[in-house]
């Protein structure tokens, strides 16, 4: 199974950097991507964050927040990390365009359409923890019903909708 490390990076404006994908899964998300062989879950964080937006990672120090399970039944490691903008030596974003087509320093998530369960790991942690685990649980439910479903162990009548 795969395992997978995200940054919830913010600016010195407690903006977080979101990115737009555009690659499926489509949407928004954070920086971050798989863990490659021999690599920490940190380093993975950090390496994606370079390959995706260009910033130089010195001096960018993670704080482990928790691990979660993705839409797709990875497990990713999220990490908060800082990062200042407005410090002369801040290296402008240049996203990798086979991946991201945009990015934003934002607090304001409204109207954002999040890849997978992006907003989930933005509430690792805080006070919408709960809400996030159980939307993540119920997509876990959910995609083990369609599994059984697609198997012909369940009637498609018998699945309750799930929100």
């Amino acid at each position: 199974m795969a395992h997978v490390a995200v940054i919830r990076l913010r600016n010195q404006n407690g903006e977080l950097l979101i990115l737009l994908r555009n690659t499926r899964p489509f949407g928004h998300c954070l920086p971050g991507g798989k863990i490659d062989a021999g690599e920490t879950s940190s380093e993975a964080a950090l390496r994606e964050l370079g390959e995706e937006t260009g910033i130089s990672t010195i001096g960018i120090t993670l704080t482990f927040v928790g691990t979660m399970k993705s839409f797709d039944d990875k497990d990713v490691d999220i990490f908060d990390g800082y990062y200042d903008t407005s410090s002369p030596t801040a290296t402008p974003i240049k996203l990798n365009k086979r991946e991201h087509m945009s990015y934003r320093w934002t607090k304001d998530f409204t109207g954002l359409a999040f890849a997978g369960n992006t907003k989930d790991f933005i509430e690792c942690g805080t006070q919408h923890m709960p809400e996030a685990l159980s939307r993540t649980a119920d997509r876990l439910l959910m995609g083990m019903a369609l599994d059984k479903i697609m198997e012909g162990g369940i009637p498609a009548d018998k699945i309750a909708n799930v929100e």
